[in-house]
């Protein structure tokens, strides 16, 4: 009984201490992003493929390697971006397989 008389004013005092007050953090700037400018890419990595000739009856299975670059210019303006690119990649995919007499070949160059 005594306890809960000690505690009662404690928790009357307490919730009449003003909470401090935290102002909001300012919003951050939003952010602006220019994509003007020139940029360069390369990709690399392997083919496959598999060709059904229908003539001969076979199926060959071709693997290669690929390599490629891209290169363009970008301007904006306000919210509108436009520009040009160009693109080349060179393929070595090839296989070969015996066709009768002859050889049966399927190339990606």
């Amino acid at each position: 009984m005594a306890l809960s008389l000690l505690a009662a004013p404690i928790v009357a005092t307490a919730a009449n201490v003003p909470r401090p007050v935290h102002k909001g953090a300012r919003p951050a700037a939003a952010a602006t992003i220019n994509w003007t400018g020139f940029y360069a890419g390369i990709n690399g990595g392997s083919g496959f493929d598999t060709s059904n000739w229908v003539v001969n009856a076979v199926t060959i299975r071709s693997r290669g390697a690929m390599i490629g670059g891209t290169l363009g210019y970008n301007h904006q303006f306000g919210s509108i971006n436009h520009g040009i690119e160009t693109d080349l990649d060179l393929a070595d995919a090839k296989g070969a397989t015996s066709c009768s007499a002859f050889t049966c070949e399927t190339k990606s160059t």
